[in-house]
């Protein structure tokens, strides 16, 4: 993770703000499909909040308890059409989601996995391919 040096000398670790603007940019949220630009800056947010937790600890991510760093390294996998992704499955539930947060978390690890096959079950479905 980048750390910012200060006036002191010391390695200070960046707020959960400068990371998430820092992925903001770097995912180019701005020109992503989509007109809910709030929806994007709020998962840059919860990765950032992801990467500042330590990579030692133990954190809750699709019910089940995983080392930080093991969803660190997966959201470093990230890119913006992940994200797309992830804001089209956010937008097209008919459920109602009572952990946003969770709900993200869990969305944003399982991305990188599920990212090819959920476009080609999308095609096969629009095309009985």
């Amino acid at each position: 993770m980048i750390f910012d040096k200060r006036e002191s000398g010391q390695s200070v670790s960046p707020s959960i703000s400068e990371i998430a603007d820092a992925l903001a940019c770097s995912f180019e949220i701005e020109s992503l499909a989509g007109s809910n630009i709030e929806l994007y800056k709020e998962m840059c947010r919860i990765i950032a909040d992801v990467f500042t937790i330590h990579p030692d600890c133990i954190m809750r991510v699709a019910s089940a308890p995983r080392l930080a760093r093991n969803v660190q390294e997966m959201y470093k996998l990230l890119t913006g059409a992940h994200l797309e992704m992830v804001a089209e499955k956010f937008n097209s539930c008919t459920y109602e989601i009572k952990n946003r947060v969770a709900w993200m978390r869990t969305a944003l690890y399982n991305a990188p996995m599920e990212f090819d096959s959920y476009y080609t079950n999308q095609v096969n479905t629009d095309f009985g391919g």
